[in-house]
């Protein structure tokens, strides 16, 4: 399994013109949104440097950053 910051090293001076695109859109993978919302979440990145490092919308960020909480938090409910 890969550490969130060993995913971000490889995103490392990218863009979000540098994912690859189907008929335009680009997109992140789940894996990648993933590690950056680790790296927001253990206080290593704020949502605007991510922003701007990769060219994103701040509330993308904070979207993915909210259902990951929701998603943690509902795995965790008995």
């Amino acid at each position: 399994m890969y550490r969130a910051s060993e995913i971000l090293l490889t995103l490392q001076g990218r863009k979000r013109s540098d994912e690859w695109a189907i008929g335009g859109i680009k997109r992140w993978a789940a894996k990648r949104k993933s590690a950056l919302v680790i790296e927001i979440i253990q206080s290593k990145t704020t949502v605007a440097e991510a922003s701007r490092s990769y060219d994103l919308a701040p509330s993308e960020i904070e979207n993915w950053v909210d259902e990951a909480r929701n998603g943690m938090e509902n795995a965790l409910k008995d």
